[in-house]
């Protein structure tokens, strides 16, 4: 027979669940990556500065490490705004930037280009879809 850690629930009368929801947090960025990549340069051409940025061959220390920068990054993160839905968390961090698409372009022939969104999620059953809420009723009642 199989231990709990936990005991198990008891019985769920008249009980109400809820499954689903939207992600209580996403995580946004937007990164150029390259050899050649000059991060004042694409701050220029964005018209904003990077969150964090590098060139090929520097040297960051962290966690009491040296490590060698094996390529250039403009990384630009926009802050997490909990409870937000996605797109317009999206929508702000490309309107702070340039709208030229020839920028955009020129950028994307240059560099390697990612767009990250991470989802955090506090709660089962969440994502991108809507709220369903299930009700359970004891078998006694009518």
């Amino acid at each position: 027979m199989t231990k709990f850690v936990r005991r198990p629930p008891g019985a769920l009368d008249d009980a109400i669940l809820t499954a689903g929801g939207e992600v209580d947090e996403y995580h946004i960025s937007l990164g150029f990556y390259g050899d050649e990549l000059n991060p004042n340069e694409l701050s220029t051409a964005l018209g904003r500065p990077a969150t964090s940025s590098c060139v090929k061959g520097d040297i960051v220390h962290k966690n009491d490490r040296a490590r060698v920068e094996h390529t250039g990054r403009w990384l630009l993160s926009i802050a997490p705004k909990p409870g937000e839905p996605l797109q317009p968390q999206i929508e702000s961090l490309l309107a702070s930037l340039t709208p030229d698409l020839a920028v955009w372009k020129l950028l994307a022939e240059r560099f390697k280009v990612r767009f990250v969104v991470s989802a955090w999620i506090r709660s089962w059953n969440r994502g991108l879809e809507s709220t369903r809420t299930y009700c359970v009723k004891s078998a006694t009642d009518n």
